[in-house]
């Protein structure tokens, strides 16, 4: 479970569900190795280290205005979600230039570099559309940060 702090900054009754909004802090990088400078990772950090992020989550335990909290992200919703907008997308994009290579083939077409290209565009519009179907609305609670617990009233 990926975790992180952060402090309730509104509350509110929307559709019969009480919701709060809790902003958090990026922490950025990792800080593991006295790299310093040279590493990308310590430089991002400094560049985007001000930023804050609001998240709307179901108050499902009662949190107040001003409470610090701790919320989480399941490891497998992190790893599905990245599966779909960089794998499947991917992998439709070959198996459409997979497709045309095999049709012309079979077809003793001469393979063009630009049919091979739209072939590929195809393929990846499939990919993205696959992906649109497999996140939808129904589902897109499992990819939401939870509140697990509040930590100082």
């Amino acid at each position: 479970m990926l975790t992180a702090e952060g402090t309730v900054v509104a509350s509110r009754e929307e559709d019969g569900e009480n919701w709060i909004w809790v902003e958090t802090r990026n922490a950025g990088g990792c800080n593991a190795c006295g790299a310093g400078d040279g590493c990308g990772t310590g430089a991002m950090t400094r560049y985007f280290s001000a930023r804050q992020s609001n998240l709307k989550l179901p108050n499902s335990q009662a949190a107040e205005v001003g409470d610090q909290v701790l919320i989480g992200l399941p490891e497998q919703a992190i790893l599905q979600a990245s599966s779909y907008l960089y794998l499947y997308p991917l992998l439709f994009l070959f198996l459409g230039l997979l497709a045309y290579e095999g049709l012309a083939y079979w077809l003793e077409w001469s393979v063009q570099d630009s049919w091979a290209l739209l072939a590929g565009f195809c393929g990846l519009a499939v990919g993205l559309q696959y992906m649109r179907r497999k996140t939808n609305k129904r589902n897109i609670h499992s990819y939401q940060p939870r509140l697990l617990s509040i930590l100082q009233k």
